[in-house]
């Protein structure tokens, strides 16, 4: 019997915070990439979103290795020009699930309004953890 593919979206934040500190995001992104039955996935404008800003807070050749790195670990999806890239990755890579930081994602106010247009669940990095960290 095949165990479920739960397919995830990582925001760019939770991408950066991943590279550059100890934190529950670095326990979220260890969950998914340790995981055979979560698959990564990102858009290359959200990907692109986090190679600057850890280029800018640590340095090009950082970056440039994070970027060969994590282009390996995921699956890259479309993007309309000017969407939020976590939510954009997730409806073009039919994501069920976003961890991100950010509070115009993960309010219940902006909770109601994406379910009204498609099902996907938004939580921080820390619930994510709790969530599918119990799963092996």
């Amino acid at each position: 019997m095949n165990e479920p593919i739960f397919r995830v979206v990582s925001d760019s934040d939770v991408l950066v915070m991943d590279v550059m500190t100890e934190c529950p995001s670095r326990n979220a992104m260890d969950i998914i990439r340790a995981s055979k039955q979560i698959e990564l996935i990102a858009s290359k404008e959200l990907l692109d979103e986090a190679e600057t800003a850890i280029c800018l807070l640590s340095s090009k050749e950082l970056s440039k290795k994070w970027r060969d790195r994590i282009e390996m670990d995921c699956e890259i999806v479309d993007q309309i020009e000017g969407d939020n890239s976590a939510l954009s990755s997730a409806y073009f890579g039919r994501a069920r699930h976003i961890v991100s930081c950010d509070s115009r994602l993960t309010s219940s106010k902006a909770g109601v309004i994406i379910k009204n247009r498609f099902e996907v669940s938004i939580k921080r990095p820390h619930a994510f953890v709790n969530l599918f960290g119990l799963r092996k």
